[in-house]
């Protein structure tokens, strides 16, 4: 099948619409699921290679098949264009998360908990989460003598140490600190706006007084 792909005997319409708009999407997104059941520090970094593997391979596919495609020209720039956004509109993407909330992979929330360092001076480290059963939360680390690293984790990786994940919390208007165990932090009109039913549903119970409340579990 291989040598029949690289040799352009797929029809463009198989490439395109069935490798590229339809099994694509299912098969991030199966694989991004898969990734979120294997609590390694590895896990995100080998399902992104995965994907990158993946979206190489059927723009090959698409591209070959245009060449090899006797009907109009139109369908052949129409696809390759495509093909061009897509990688164009990931890289953006990938360079925005990276300059103004870099990921860091190597860490997320099944090992985080091992790596945070307790300091007496600055009381609220710790991980803290809405539910201790949840696999996601906000892990609060040192950054300075007074200030803090508030990260967000989930299965996939942590936010990274950023000025924009630094903060003293005390004197932070999106956080309120209730007792040395409870944080709640302000949720901003278009994150509340932005909410879908569900998510509305599951923060209902965690949210008191418009803070959605986090406890300490380690």
């Amino acid at each position: 099948m291989i040598t029949r792909i690289l040799k352009g005997k797929k029809s463009l319409a198989i490439s395109f619409w069935l490798f590229g708009a339809i099994i694509s999407p299912i098969f991030f997104w199966l694989t991004f699921q898969l990734g979120k059941l294997l609590p390694c520090a590895w896990t995100m970094k080998v399902v992104f290679g995965v994907w990158f593997l993946y979206g190489a391979f059927v723009s090959l596919l698409i591209w070959v098949s245009s060449a090899k495609y006797e009907g109009s020209k139109i369908w052949v720039y129409l696809s390759r264009i495509s093909m061009c956004l897509v990688w164009l509109i990931s890289l953006v993407i990938v360079v925005g998360i990276s300059y103004f909330m870099p990921l860091d992979l190597f860490t997320n929330s099944y090992t985080i908990e091992k790596q945070i360092e307790l300091d007496p001076s600055l009381p609220y480290i710790g991980f803290w989460k809405s539910n201790c059963s949840d696999e996601f939360g906000l892990a609060i680390e040192k950054a300075a003598s007074d200030e803090y690293y508030v990260r967000f984790c989930g299965p996939g990786g942590c936010f990274g140490k950023t000025a924009f994940t630094r903060t003293k919390l005390i004197d932070d208007p999106k956080y309120k600190i209730i007792d040395n165990d409870t944080i709640g932090m302000n949720l901003s009109p278009s994150q509340k706006r932005g909410l879908k039913p569900e998510e509305e549903r599951i923060l209902k119970d965690r949210v008191k007084d418009g803070l959605l409340i986090y406890k300490r579990c380690k």
